[in-house]
């Protein structure tokens, strides 16, 4: 996997390239002739040298290194025609993680088939419109799923919003409840919009264009908004990104030892990057290459 265009802060922007798919830029140039004899052979034009004396036996020794070398050879060759079959078939998924002060929104966009598919985890805070504001500066006109991991007012904060203002096809919650204004106004924009509604579970896994999203927490609900903390990795060719809400050490914990497959190369840090979050068993486990904080100034 090769990370790209990872910048902070602003409006946080993470574009994530699959494994065997390359650029014009990433292309190694052709060598150029450091002589005509070579440009010669490169074009295959090169005259074949007059035979002065016989050529010497082949060894059946030689022969055998030839044929071995020639295998490897056809084995690299296939290998890098499926690399770039691959890369064909699966283009570029691209991870917004949007600044949104002290509280999270994360925006998936991933194209199949010349359609984007757009999935949004998290919608900011409820004081703010700036993930709203982000949305439409993207020309983001239609969101197939938006989630929100539970259902505090900075996580959930912009729902209704969006709701409102883009076309939204299906949402997901968590199941808790509050008696909070935010998410009444939420459950009240579902309704009026008369959008879909889904609670998800762990081990379900939804298929969205050519990403797979697979719920990792939770199995069941405590009454404790964080235990309940919609997560889930998304995974797109060889890259998969863990998002897990405000989920702390004991839902961590529960999530390793019930034997998931957490690895993933990229994590969003649990509640903020708090220390209530990322044991150091979870972190094992997922062992990411980059991970990502979503908070406000100190």
């Amino acid at each position: 996997m090769k990370i790209t265009h990872l910048l902070v802060p602003g409006a946080a922007f993470l574009t994530l390239m699959l494994a065997g798919c390359e650029t014009e830029e990433d292309a190694e140039p052709e060598a150029e002739p450091e002589s005509e004899e070579e440009a010669d052979e490169q074009a295959g034009q090169k005259e074949p040298e007059e035979e002065n004396e016989e050529e010497p036996a082949t060894t059946e020794t030689e022969t055998d290194e030839e044929e071995v070398q020639a295998e490897e050879e056809e084995k690299e060759q296939i290998e890098e025609e499926e690399q770039q079959a691959a890369g064909e078939e699966l283009d570029e998924l691209a991870v917004h993680f949007i600044d949104a002060g002290q509280a999270d929104a994360t925006l998936f966009e991933v194209e199949e088939e010349e359609e984007t598919y757009k999935v949004l985890f998290d919608a900011g805070d409820w004081s703010r419109a700036d993930v709203v504001d982000y949305l439409h500066e993207q020309d983001i006109e239609e969101i197939d799923i938006l989630a929100g991991s539970h259902p505090h007012a900075d996580h959930i904060g912009q729902m209704d919003m969006i709701i409102e203002e883009f076309e939204v096809e299906e949402v997901w919650m968590s199941g808790d409840t509050t008696t909070t204004d935010t998410f009444e106004r939420v459950i009240e924009a579902i309704e009026t919009e008369d959008v879909a509604y889904e609670e998800p579970r762990r081990g379900d896994t939804y298929d969205v264009g050519g990403m797979e999203i697979e719920v990792v927490n939770p199995d069941e609900l405590s009454g404790d908004l964080h235990e309940g903390s919609l997560s889930a990795t998304f995974s797109y060719g060889e890259v998969d990104v863990l998002l897990t809400g405000d989920a702390e050490a004991e839902t961590e914990q529960e999530m390793v030892e019930e034997d998931l497959d957490l690895s993933s190369e990229v994590l969003h840090l649990g509640h903020h990057g708090s220390d209530t979050s990322t044991i150091p068993e979870f972190l094992e486990e997922v062992a990411p290459e980059a991970a990502i904080v979503s908070a406000g100034e100190p």
